[in-house]
């Protein structure tokens, strides 16, 4: 109200300054000097109210002390609610959130509780042993080079670059058709007999705990896998029947990560079994759970017994425990044979002798086996064999024979080619490769297409139970 009427003043002044203005320009036709001051008071009265009235405007509205504080808390009011909305949005934004993870990770641990329940008995039904071997820091690396040749075979190129074999680690092998080196990679470069092969692993993962062996028997049973397109199999039953779509090589680490779990579960199993009050008596039970694979889960069993039990002996004293006992009981065993009367050489032998051979005594062997099956055998010279090892006869029939003692590793397509090649120089009309080990799928095509029979483990261990 004040402030209305200090405007209105304010007006009239600037009001009566112009008044005061037009009439002192009149008043100077007549008077100068009174018209002259009438036009100063006039200007001087404008300038002042113009002035007043502009720093008014200006000025903030004054309010009564109580008046001011309802404005104050009408504003903290409006703070306090938008904040608390802004709060409630971020909470709700959290809850959400945190619902959707939960429902996420339930999601994701059903289905791979279902990915799991195929994994087992994929392992269970396609008899998987070794991928439990290989080491976590292996697993890229691995699924690298196993999708790197699928996808060659898939492609259906036929030559590998000097850059690609080098991806293997391969430096001293010829170039020829992609075939005959998917061949030697699946063959010979991914076990233990590949010496560039390992020199590599062993650079790129050096340790002294890798048990190298066991983690080529791994390599190779997971290219295999994917050679015979069984976990390209997989992934798709997997994402047709569970509508769970997953990338092949998570679902490769999925699988070695099932295996090992299955091995662990198997393993502990046996541990829980051993008993002992001291190094024999521990040796001994561990021998005869593990038997001679006991090396490579040694370190485990060791362990195992330090937290179970109180002993005072060290891994290493422990293996040598179980060596003495092997030693022993091959040499009770030599000692049994040795004093058995009436029995011949061939009626002595097993298959755990057979594994102890070295070519000659198995070449020995298969002589004797096939005498005592009324062949008429001859043994070829023991160099320029030219792919047989030994020539027998019967019913009309000659027959080739090549012997192939394997301490590691399957047969390949090599020995089924040499034994093909030396049927015309001997001038026989079969073939046999007879091996104390197993052929690879490639080398069971190979001979089938050619008639040469194959003889593995399984099959001599059935012809000395009808034989001998």
């Amino acid at each position: 109200m004040r402030k209305s009427i200090r405007n209105g003043l304010f007006i009239l002044l600037v009001f009566f300054g112009i008044l005061f203005i037009f009439v002192g320009i009149d008043l100077l036709n007549e008077d100068v000097g009174s018209g002259l001051v009438g036009v100063i008071l006039g200007l001087v009265m404008v300038i002042i109210g113009v002035k007043k009235i502009i720093k008014q405007r200006r000025e903030k509205p004054a309010f009564k002390k109580g008046e001011e504080n309802i404005i104050d808390n009408e504003k903290q009011v409006k703070l306090e609610i938008e904040k608390k909305k802004v709060e409630k949005e971020k909470e709700e934004k959290e809850k959400k959130e945190e619902l959707d993870k939960r429902l996420e990770q339930e999601k994701k641990a059903e289905e791979d509780a279902k990915i799991i329940k195929y994994l087992n008995n994929f392992i269970k039904n396609f008899n998987i042993q070794h991928l439990e071997a290989i080491p976590i820091d292996f697993k890229k690396d691995i699924i690298k080079r196993a999708e790197f040749v699928t996808s060659k075979l898939k492609n259906n190129h036929k030559w590998f670059s000097s850059e690609e074999l080098k991806h293997f680690g391969i430096s001293d092998l010829r170039f020829g058709s992609f075939e005959n080196i998917a061949e030697s990679i699946r063959l010979n470069l991914l076990i233990m007999q590949t010496y560039p092969s390992l020199l590599y692993i062993k650079l790129v993962y050096p340790s002294e705990t890798i048990n190298y062996e066991q983690v080529f028997k791994g390599y190779y049973e997971l290219f295999d896998l994917l050679q015979d397109n069984k976990i390209q199999n997989l992934h798709r039953l997997i994402k047709t029947k569970e509508n769970i779509d997953i990338y092949e090589s998570e679902l490769i680490q999925k699988l070695i990560c099932s295996s090992k779990n299955i091995k662990k579960k198997l393993l502990d199993d046996k541990l829980n079994k051993i008993a002992g009050s001291n190094l024999n008596e521990f040796a001994l039970s561990v021998y005869k759970l593990f038997g001679e694979n006991f090396e490579q889960d040694l370190e485990y069993i060791y362990n195992h017994l330090s937290e179970k039990n109180k002993i005072n002996f060290l891994p290493m004293d422990l293996k040598k425990e179980i060596d003495s006992i092997k030693e022993n009981k091959k040499l009770k065993k030599f000692e049994e044979e040795l004093f058995k009367e009436n029995a011949n050489h061939v009626k002595k032998i097993r298959m755990e002798d057979i594994e102890t051979m070295n070519g000659f005594e198995f070449e020995r062997f298969c002589k004797d086996l096939f005498q005592k099956m009324n062949f008429k055998v001859a043994t070829t010279k023991k160099s320029g064999d030219q792919g047989a090892d030994i020539i027998m006869e019967k019913d009309g029939e000659k027959i080739a024979v090549q012997t192939k003692r394997y301490s590691k590793g399957i047969v390949g397509n090599k020995a089924v080619q040499e034994i093909v090649a030396s049927l015309k120089y001997y001038n026989c009309n079969k073939g046999i490769v007879v091996t104390n080990s197993r052929f690879t799928k490639s080398a069971q095509d190979l001979a089938r297409k050619n008639k040469i029979e194959l003889i593995d483990r399984d099959k001599i261990k059935k012809l000395i139970e009808d034989n001998l």
